[in-house]
């Protein structure tokens, strides 16, 4: 028996449920290679009365903790008010009628409220912290069908947004209501500003950034025009695949700049190899019976290999080798320095082992080590351990580095925060749990929607301080940052403005303004380096820097555009740089993009965009804005598991296999701009209408109140499931769909789009005829509980809300059976009276009996018929019509076949009836056995 094989023995993961079919308790068994005992990792739920989750304990808190790690209370209405956590403090929402939050407040008694106009679009959001007066931080304006906004397209539309660091507005949009052309234009101050009125707007600078896109009747971005003037042209093969990108700087008369193309895909569309502008040749290889990456290699022109990934794998997927190829093996100081790294897991899959190399003089803080020339000297590099120790929650309470003296975490009895400093833990947080405190005398402070504002870097009882200020558009949205510096009795300010593809670097002490153009071409990022003033000694202007990364997306190996090797970064598994090394250490200072592919800022922390995260203490600054979506610990890093998983935002890990399996992934809350929001809104509201469907049809059924069932209703569900259907059973469904639409609504960072060819990897099936509903699907057995959407979905706006209702019912268990689709005879209003009289009439007998036996399971079988025995299946649907009726009123096809017909029948207006004719011409109308 392995190591690995022995570490996971004896160690199930169980569930105790109750006669609701509600998990009480999860329980994991931890065992590792470092400590052979079992250790239960126990997790305790407590639901209400109605089956809501009222509270949680984690294994470390659920014995002696004075309150759970997870609070709920809900409303009259069944709504989550408020949430009061151990971690991130307390959070009361009041909502509207609409379901939109009316008023905040939180822990450390910040407020935010906020108005909307008739359509229920907000339109003024106020907010401050404790002791603080209100001031409006967002103000939006929308178009209306008058005057120049029609011409525009702008009806309707969201044409400008005052917000804290400036303001944006909407010029033009097109016919699918996309985005055309936008303008930025900052504050000329760094206060934060009060939008109550229209003077405010006098303080802005009159400088503005202007981004233009053109898009194709799919809504494919054929071209990005960026605030100065660089042209991004991307072309797109027949199945709408990336094929090839260029870029035409500003000012250049030359044709625009190859930057990648001979893109292939394989049969279910991943990138296996592509072409870069500079001559590298770029492959990928992945298993043919799992999907799972196991090789990424980079060929220069020449044919040398810069770089050869490989990866090894467990049984479940969790990395446990990468080894570059391309690279020496160094024999020196008795050691033999391989380029190889390797990962060791306890049973819970923690990480709790990394072997590596690195520099002789490493960094175990924010700093970045020793920059190293290459080709590398072998005197200044060294192998290395690292063991890491967790306590029950997922806490680092210690990490061994080999050379280094063990670092130690300490962390409250009765939360998940932690700080490297004990003396420091009782007032190391505010109420929110956002730490207050970077290193010692380091102060951090952070704004009222929990978002970094500012670190003190340097301290001075007479004078200014040191500080790095951060300022927002929205959550997860950073549009500026602003470091301040005295030396020689001078205020020195550099600043970086952060545009669509574009970074804008001034700096007051050396004049110097320098504009990063980015661009994603295919597996490479695409920087060019443009300096408005002189560029320093030994770097050209205008230069392309070509960056390669790993399976995290993690930069580790830059090129210029010439082919030749500017840098190479190697990290250590928690996001530490390892060893950084390269031709000219001038030209690699500008690197800014690194681990996972985030901004690294000076103060050494990641910015992913919701949260900031500190790679030498393996820990966000702040709770998950998310709250429980990773576990009841709100500060640990990608689930402690951090060469398998990546978060994208810093508000949810996912496993990266996921994403190489799957294809391209893009989740809900990463849209960005009008084009984002407006898929964002098309979502929200595909789940808005389900769920205000769902519980029209609930309420004419009576409900959960006792109420009397409305007429109609009676008729509907005795015409499509039959007299004999269990009228509570219907209402206990819908609730549960509900509940999980409910739950993709307020957790949009679930929610991810896939291209059509990889749902089929996603859920596991075909799209045929008879998988008309695979565009929306609850991933199968998927511990994150995600919701995939094709990105052709959107484009069904009007009938999307079907979709999502189909997905739901799949998503709690129901089969499917019936073909259904969400064509014309779903939304007549006399559907049920045409299709639904011929289901219960048993004209559909043979179908459903042929359909019962190629479809389900032979336990399903039994419970519907009573024994696994197929003879006279047709006979006994006969003979009991409530067999019958058990069977539609479990099929996803059928219940939202009902949810919605009923729907528009209770509506009073709905559409007309389709003539008589069309029922010959249904594609369902099967004959039954027997029958011609």
């Amino acid at each position: 028996m392995t190591i690995a094989q022995w570490t996971d023995a004896h160690t199930p993961a169980l569930s105790v449920v109750d006669s609701r079919g509600l998990v009480l308790r999860n329980v994991g068994y931890c065992r590792s290679s470092l400590n052979p005992a079992v250790e239960p990792r126990i997790t305790r739920n407590r639901f209400d009365a109605i089956g809501r989750l009222a509270a949680c304990w984690d294994s470390r808190l659920g014995q002696a903790a004075p309150k759970p790690n997870l609070e709920n209370t809900f409303d009259l209405q069944g709504r989550l008010l408020l949430i009061d956590s151990v971690d991130a403090g307390w959070q009361l929402n009041l909502l509207n009628e609409a379901g939109g939050t009316r008023s905040f407040w939180d822990g450390r008694r910040s407020q935010r409220h906020t108005q909307y106009d008739e359509l229920q679009r907000p339109t003024i959001v106020s907010e401050h912290l404790a002791h603080e007066s209100p001031r409006v931080c967002d103000r939006f304006s929308y178009g209306n069908a008058v005057g120049e906004l029609a011409a525009h397209n702008q009806c309707g539309q969201l044409i400008r947004h005052d917000h804290p660091a400036g303001s944006r507005s909407f010029d033009e949009y097109g016919v699918t209501g996309l985005s055309l052309s936008e303008k930025t234009r900052f504050l000329r101050d760094l206060r934060e500003p009060d939008w109550i009125g229209e003077s405010t707007r006098a303080n802005l600078e009159d400088e503005f950034f202007e981004t233009a896109h053109r898009y194709s009747p799919l809504g494919e971005m054929h071209s990005q025009t960026d605030a100065k003037g660089n042209i991004r042209v991307f072309n797109y093969n027949r199945a709408g695949q990336l094929g090839e990108t260029r870029l035409k700087l500003a000012n250049s008369f030359d044709e625009p700049r190859l930057l990648v193309s001979e893109i292939h895909y394989d049969a279910v569309g991943k990138n296996v190899s592509e072409r870069t502008g500079n001559g590298l040749l770029n492959t990928a290889r992945f298993a043919a019976d799992d999907g799972r990456l196991l090789q990424l290699q980079s060929s220069d022109a020449n044919g040398q290999t810069l770089r050869d990934l490989t990866y090894e794998y467990d049984p479940v997927g969790n990395v446990t080798v990468i080894e570059d190829k391309a690279q020496l093996t160094w024999h020196f100081n008795q050691e033999r320095i391989e380029p190889v790294r390797r990962y060791t897991y306890d049973s819970l899959y923690q990480l709790i082992k990394a072997t590596g190399s690195e520099v002789s003089q490493p960094s175990y803080g924010p700093a970045l080590p020793k920059w190293q020339t290459t080709p590398l000297d072998p005197n200044q590099l060294r192998n290395y351990t690292q063991v890491f120790n967790y306590d029950a929650a997922g806490n680092l309470q210690t990490r061994y580095h080999t050379g280094a003296e063990t670092f130690k975490m300490f962390t409250s009895l009765h939360s998940n925060r932690s700080v490297a400093d004990e003396s420091n833990l009782a007032g190391g947080f505010d109420a929110n749990g956002n730490q207050l405190e970077l290193s010692r005398g380091q102060q951090l402070t952070w704004d009222v929607r929990n978002q970094l504002s500012s670190v003190t870097m340097v301290r001075r009882a007479d004078g200014p301080d040191d500080t790095e200020s951060y300022h927002y558009e929205r959550p997860g949205q950073r549009l500026r940052k602003v470091r301040s510096m005295q030396a020689a009795r001078r205020t020195m300010r550099s600043e970086v403005r952060y545009l669509p593809g574009l970074e804008v670097h001034r700096d007051s002490a050396s004049g110097e303004e320098r504009h990063v153009v980015s661009v994603d071409a295919g597996r490479c990022k695409v920087r060019a380096l443009h300096w408005v003033t002189q560029p320093p000694r030994g770097t050209d202007n205008d230069q392309l820097i070509f960056s390669l990364s790993d399976h995290l997306n993690s930069s580790t190996l830059e090129l210029d555009e010439r082919g030749a090797v500017l840098s190479r970064e190697v990290y250590y598994a928690y996001g530490g740089t390892a060893i950084w090394a390269g031709a000219s250490e001038i030209k690699s200072r500008y690197k800014t993009v690194r681990y996972s592919g985030k901004a690294r800022d000076a103060t050494g922390l990641y910015y992913y965009g919701y949260r900031y995260y500190a790679p030498w203490l393996q820990r966000w600054l702040s709770a998950d804005p998310a709250g429980d979506v990773d576990g009841l610990n709100f500060f640990i890093f990608c689930g402690n598991s951090p060469s398998v998983n990546v978060d994208h935002q810093g508000l949810q890990w996912s496993e990266y296999k996921f994403a190489s399996r799957y294809g391209p992934v893009s989740y809900l809350d990463e849209q960005v701009g009008s084009a984002g929001e407006a898929i964002v809104e098309t979502v929200q509201g595909g789940l808005d209408a389900a769920i205000a469907v769902i519980d029209n049809v609930a309420y004419a059924l009576g409900g959960e109140g006792g109420r009397e069932i409305d007429p109609l209703a009676t008729y509907y569900v005795d015409n499509t499931f039959g007299p004999q259907a269990n009228r509570s059973t219907l209402v206990y469904t819908l609730g549960k769909m509900k509940e999980m639409l409910t739950f993709y609504l307020v957790l949009p960072a679930n929610i991810l789009f896939v291209d059509r060819p990889y749902i089929k990897r996603v859920t596991g099936e075909g799209r045929d005829a008879e998988r008309l509903y695979a565009g929306v699907r609850v991933v199968p057995k998927d511990p994150m509980e995600r919701m995939v959407i094709t990105q052709n979905e959107l484009n069904s706006e009007g009938t999307l809300d079907i979709a999502f209702i189909h997905a739901a019912a799949v998503g709690i268990g129901a089969h499917e059976v019936m073909p259904y689709t969400r064509g014309y005879p779903m939304i007549a209003p006399d559907a049920t009276a045409y299709f639904g009289e011929d289901l219960i009439s048993g004209k559909f007998d043979g179908v459903i009996v042929s359909r019962v036996m190629d479809r389900l399971r032979q336990s399903d079988i039994k419970y519907f018929f009573g024994s696994k025995g197929l003879s006279d299946l047709e006979g006994k649907l006969k003979k009991d019509p409530g067999i019958r009726a058990s069977i539609l009123m479990q099929d996803a096809g059928v219940l939202s076949f009902f949810v919605k017909t009923l729907s528009f029948a209770l509506s009073g207006s709905p559409p007309p009836p389709y003539p008589r004719e069309m029922r010959e011409r249904m594609p369902y109308t099967y004959p039954s056995k027997g029958q011609s």
